[in-house]
């Protein structure tokens, strides 16, 4: 990898393992949740239909993104063992 490109990951895992990164799916999720539980408390103890639990897709696409923004998130040691590597190869390179 090129200096460019590994300071590319590097700010988009920084950007990944952000606290603020994560409010994104928190507020999906909590959306959803009051989508669901609203659509319950109007019911009053009629039973659910499928509109009901349409919250729960907004839920679910927030776990994903959770998900997905954790995995990205552990390349950290992988990104630093990359540079390492390309630290060793451009020294071996300059010497040569």
């Amino acid at each position: 990898m090129s200096q460019d490109e590994i300071d590319y990951a590097r700010e988009i895992i920084s950007d990944c393992r952000s606290l603020l990164a994560y409010s994104i799916p928190a507020t999906l999720f909590t959306m959803g949740c009051f989508y669901v539980f609203g659509c319950l408390q109007q019911l009053h103890g009629a039973t659910p239909s499928v509109r009901t639990f349409i919250g729960v897709l907004p839920m679910f696409g927030a776990t994903n993104l959770t998900l997905q923004l954790l995995r990205v998130a552990r390349l950290k040691a992988r990104l630093q063992d990359a540079a390492a590597a390309a630290r060793e190869t451009s020294d071996v390179l300059t010497t040569a």
